[in-house]
């Protein structure tokens, strides 16, 4: 189990810049992130000598973010 904050220390909009080979450059803006952003998370694994299960889930709660992350692994050690 986990959880925590993550904090934004700039200001700034997100930008990226680009340009295409044959001339025109451009720029991309993005939405101003959350100065703090709420996650949190749990996982678990079972197994026996030769195989291992093993589930993740982590969430990240802000008022312009969220985000759902999950995950399984299986292994199996042959």
């Amino acid at each position: 189990v986990r959880g925590g904050i993550t904090h934004e220390f700039l200001d700034a909009t997100p930008v990226a810049d680009g340009h295409f080979v044959a001339g025109g450059a451009f720029s991309l803006k993005g939405d101003p992130l959350d100065k703090d952003i709420p996650f949190a998370g749990a996982g678990f694994g079972i197994g026996s000598g030769y195989a291992r299960l093993n589930l993740d889930y982590t969430g990240q709660f802000g008022d312009k973010l969220t985000s759902h992350q999950a995950t399984a692994t299986f292994v199996m050690k042959f």
